[in-house]
This record gives structure tokens, C-alpha cells and sequence, in this order.
């Protein structure tokens, strides 16, 4: 005689829940293997540019806006949009809104750009039309199709020595809700070569009609028994009191790094200039 082998209906029961576990399990190891990385766009250098090494901005419809350090039209940086596919899975469309000429304009676009609630945007380039570096803006053409244009808000080092407002911005421009602009260069402030400021530059309002430049504080690094870092290369956040946070590179405590300092995290306090820091050794 055939024996038949039977499932109680706890064993059904069981079967079941070995079977849910089982695929919790199976859907938890796919979800580990982290998100699906796709490109976007691929730089192809002329005329798009080429070298995009900072973070990137969206604005309200989704279009993403950034820089290339080389490349354009002219090889020496630009400022791109690169805008959302009409159809899901379809190609984004790169376009360049603006390609340095290293003349009046600057070159080499150091950082990122910010977005003003008119859709102009803001950045440094590293190479200055002057001086040592420019903070520019970018404002969209006031008919569809036509050219943005660009102009300076503020020039660093026109004297080139010494800099006591700064020298090379990098890192990254931070916007407050007024629509002033904070952040550092990795140079000048009381020497020419030492040791970098954190900066904000204040919108035009009522009779004044240019932007003005204010040095929130400057870095001393290590001399005359100074702690509190050099070379603020990474920008700057604020908090909701209005304090500004950011690193420099070098400097802090002197047993590190072969007596260099290895670099500090600074809090920069609204009230009274204060700085706090937290030295890496």
C-alpha cells in the first residue's frame, strides 16, 4: 500500500510562516544592496564643460544646476542646467547657461551655486577678474530662450597684498533669508598667504546700491600661540540663531600633524564674534 504523507494544519501553519520569513528575508538582502546608481549626463568637455567637483542646487521644477572647473566654450569653467526628462526614463537635457571667458567675468568656478527666490543664481570663481577670486550672479533671461547674464557682486584682493577680506573663496556660498550671502576663502585676512576669513556679503537695501563685503572673523592659525585653525576651504551652515559652523583644513593643535595642526571644527557665534572650536589631532 502507498503511504501518503499529510500536514497537520499546524504544520501548514508553520509552512507558512517559513515561508514569510523567507521572503522578509530575501527582500531585506535586496534592499541591502543599497540604491541603484544611473547617469545623468556625461560631460564631454567642449562646449559643455568638463571637472564638475562641487554639490549641485534644484530649483522648484525639479531642475538640478551646478559648475564645471574647466571646459565651456572657452576652457575655463561654466555654469550648466541640466533639466528633468519629459517622459519617466527618457534622457535629462544639459544646457550652459554661462561659459567663463577669464576676462571681466573671472574663471574656474570653485564652488557650487545658490538659488535666490527669483531663480538667480550665486557662486565664486577662483580665478578672479582683479583680484584673488569673485562671488557672481547669474540671472535668468526675462524671455524664454534668451541669455542669462552675469555680473559681480563682490571682488577679493584687488590690491592683491595684502587681503585682509580674503583671498581664493571656495566651499560654497550660503544664503540667510534676506538674501545675504556667508562664506570663506582659503587665503588672506591679516597676511597675504594666512590663514583664510569666513565673509558675508550683505544685499543692496534702500539707499545702497552695491553689495558690501563684512569679515565675520579671521583666521590666525598658528601664530603668536593661536589655536583656532587655518585655510576654511569647505564654506560654511548657519544654525537658526544665526551661528555659522564650518572646518578649516590645517591648524588647531600644534601636536598634530608634524606641528601643522590637523584641522579644527569652528562655531562662530552670532553675538559678539566668539569663536569655539574643536581641534583635530
Amino acid at each position: 500500500m502507498m503511504k501518503h504523507n499529510s500536514l497537520s494544519v499546524s504544520g501548514v501553519r508553520n509552512l507558512g510562516i517559513a515561508v514569510a520569513i523567507a521572503s522578509l528575508i530575501l527582500t531585506v538582502s535586496a534592499s541591502a544592496s543599497g540604491p541603484a546608481e544611473s547617469t545623468l549626463y556625461n560631460f564631454l568637455g567642449h562646449p559643455d564643460g568638463s571637472n564638475p567637483s562641487a554639490p549641485v542646487a534644484f530649483d522648484k521644477a525639479g531642475n538640478i544646476y551646478g559648475t564645471t572647473v574647466n571646459g565651456g566654450m572657452y576652457g575655463w569653467g561654466g555654469i550648466f542646467e541640466l533639466s528633468p526628462p519629459a517622459m519617466e526614463g527618457g534622457p535629462w537635457t544639459e544646457s550652459v547657461l554661462y561659459s567663463f571667458e577669464a576676462g571681466s567675468d573671472g574663471a574656474n568656478p570653485s564652488s557650487g551655486v545658490v538659488i535666490d527666490n527669483k531663480g538667480v543664481l550665486y557662486g565664486e570663481v577662483f580665478l578672479g577678474s582683479v583680484g584673488r577670486g569673485d562671488v557672481y550672479a547669474l540671472t535668468p533671461p526675462t524671455t524664454p530662450g534668451g541669455s542669462w547674464s552675469t555680473s559681480t557682486v563682490y571682488l577679493f584682493c584687488v590690491d592683491f597684498a595684502p587681503c585682509p577680506d580674503g583671498d581664493q573663496p571656495s566651499g560654497g556660498l550660503i544664503s540667510d533669508g534676506e538674501g545675504n550671502l556667508y562664506g570663506t576663502t582659503a587665503l588672506g585676512g591679516d597676511t597675504d598667504t594666512c590663514c583664510g576669513v569666513v565673509f558675508k556679503v550683505t544685499r543692496p537695501h534702500g539707499t545702497v546700491t552695491t553689495w558690501t563685503e563684512t569679515v565675520l572673523y579671521t583666521f590666525l592659525g598658528l601664530s603668536s600661540g593661536h589655536h583656532d585653525g587655518s585655510t576654511p576651504m569647505g564654506g560654511v551652515i548657519r544654525d537658526k540663531d544665526g551661528n555659522v559652523y564650518g572646518t578649516t583644513l590645517d591648524g588647531g593643535d600644534p601636536s598634530g600633524c608634524g606641528g601643522n595642526g590637523c584641522g579644527t571644527v569652528f562655531k562662530l557665534s552670532k553675538e559678539g564674534g566668539v569663536m569655539e572650536g574643536v581641534d583635530f589631532v
